[in-house]
């Protein structure tokens, strides 16, 4: 049984604007997120300990 229906043979218009800015701003967010995450601020820190480990020993910093 084929079962038909108001759309069928229609053809369709697929907007891909939505997709690239949604792509673009995840993009942007992925990009901040890894430069928050290589390029800390120990004056202004959300870990004590760790801002004062980048200060004190940059090295055993970036090994944890």
């Amino acid at each position: 049984m084929v079962v038909t229906g108001l759309y069928d043979g229609g053809f369709w218009k697929i907007r891909v604007e939505h997709l690239m800015l949604i792509l673009t701003s995840l993009l942007l967010l992925v990009v901040f997120l890894l430069q928050l995450l290589l390029n800390p601020n120990p004056s202004d820190p959300l870990s004590g300990d760790a801002a004062s480990l980048l200060m004190k020993n940059r090295k055993l910093y970036d090994q944890k």
